[in-house]
Parts: C-alpha cells; structure tokens; sequence
C-alpha cells in the first residue's frame, strides 16, 4: 500500500465532505417527503409535547447554555409527530442562529384566538432582514453558508409544510442583531 501525496489527501477529504453533505441532504429531503403521510390527527397535551422536545434536545441545550421558558400551552387535535419536529425545528434553529459569545433564550408561548390558536417562538439570536422573510420557507433557502451555519436548508420548509397541514399559518417577525420571532395558528380541528 503506498502514501498518498497531499494532493490526493485533499481530494480525498473534500470527496469525503462532499459524501456528508449529500447524504445529509438526502436525509433531509425524505423528511420532508413524509410530512403529514399515514397522519394521525390526535388529542395531545402540547405542554407535555414541548418537555419531551426539551428532554430530546437536552445535549445540545446543556451544551448551548440554552434558556427555555415555555409558558401556558394548550391541548389540542394536531398531527404528533409532525408538530414535535416543527418545534424541535424552530428550537434548534433558535439556538444554532445565535450571535457569537451569547447566552440563547427562547421563550414559547401560545394564546387562544376566535377559533385558531397563536403560538410564537422567541428567540434573542442573529435576526433576519425582512427582505427575507417570505424565501426563508422555500426548500433550500439558505442565507448563510455552510461554514458559519450548518444545514439542508429544508428545516423551515418542513415547518411552513407542517403548519399548511394543520391548516394554519407561519410568518416571522424579525430585527437584525435584535432576534426572531416565529408565529403559527392552529385552527381548532
């Protein structure tokens, strides 16, 4: 067996890197296949949802220094499994977007409204300019590059698929350096 020349050794690393990322993507995209498929509408405490997000999360909120403050939630008819990954989505991203040397806090809370519920998921991280606020559901839409923030880019197109299931809505409300609030309803099913 011979020693490869530097060379080969960085094509064989970007090769490599090159694999990861794709099968990332490729994990990522049957995700979002399986949305909302062999769905089942169920009565679930969202209260006892989000501890179990939390305790799932739990590595990478003790990592983070991360703050949660859940406030009241709701038990609604919603599609499980689907609505866990939307809040797992949002939380994670509410702790990877982050400004350098800060603490995340994320603060989830919902309010009942004339025949929907409001939840909004608050974070004090890096912000998005308005001018993006609309692209960031697309598949694929990134505004940043793998080298300052991993991911697929599918994260929040699997939300805004999520909550089109449960035939709500998603939006954001943003400043930049300030942090991002996601908002979705729920209609009562």
């Amino acid at each position: 067996m011979t020693n490869l020349d530097a060379d080969a050794q960085k094509y064989l690393t970007t090769v490599k890197s090159a694999t990861q990322r794709m099968s990332e993507l490729i994990k990522s995209l049957l995700t979002f296949s399986q949305v909302g498929q062999g769905k089942v509408l169920s009565h679930v405490n969202l209260k006892k949802l989000l501890e179990e997000v939390t305790s799932d999360l739990g590595h990478l909120i003790k990592n983070t220094k991360t703050v949660i403050e859940i406030g009241k939630m709701p038990s609604l008819n919603i599609y499980e499994a689907e609505m866990r990954q939307l809040f797992q989505n949002l939380i994670t991203n509410a702790i990877k977007f982050q400004k350098k040397n800060a603490q995340p806090h994320i603060k989830i809370s919902s309010k009942k409204l004339k025949g929907k519920t409001k939840f909004v998921v608050e974070d004090n991280g890096i912000g998005i300019d308005e001018k993006y606020f609309n692209k960031i559901f697309d598949i694929f839409a990134r505004l940043h590059g793998n080298s300052d923030y991993e991911g697929s880019g599918i994260g929040l197109a699997n939300c805004k698929k999520i909550i089109e299931l449960h035939k709500g809505e998603i939006w954001i409300e943003s400043i930049i350096g300030k942090g991002s609030c996601f908002c979705f309803t729920i209609p009562d099913l």
